[in-house]
């Protein structure tokens, strides 16, 4: 634009119309790329956590009783390993439940872990085996 102006010999700035005509294309592109969304950036189905919830009849309660029934009779639940029994049956993840009751994920892990060789079952689906 400054080229131009020396070029042509009317008494006009137009140097400092460029200015404001290109500050506003810009923010006009800026608007523009508001909505633009790159296709790599939306999350792909498998890459989406699904978090299914089960509405059952049973009382937690009774799922407790049912799951204290199986224990031998030499092994007891301690109260964490309780706690932790309490959330898998509400549902809740492993994040859940140390939120819950402020303890490291790794705690609830172990805690979990110990819950399991308790039970003598491998994970969440065994122990929901054995509510049926």
């Amino acid at each position: 634009m400054w080229i131009i102006e020396k070029f042509i010999t009317w008494n006009f700035e137009f140097l400092s119309v460029s200015y404001v005509l290109s500050g506003g294309m810009l923010f006009f592109l800026y608007w523009l790329m508001q909505d633009y969304v790159h296709k790599n950036d939306l999350p792909s189905p498998s890459e989406e956590k699904t978090r299914v919830i089960v509405l059952d009849s049973i009382p937690k309660a009774e799922k407790i009783e049912k799951i204290l029934a199986i224990l031998p009779k030499d092994k007891k639940l301690t109260t964490r390993q309780m706690e932790m029994l309490d959330g898998i049956l509400d549902g809740k993840s492993q994040k859940e439940i140390a939120n819950d009751l402020n303890i490291s994920e790794n705690t609830v892990k172990w805690h979990i872990g110990l819950l399991y060789s308790t039970l003598n079952v491998s994970g969440k689906e065994e122990l929901f085996k054995l509510l049926k």
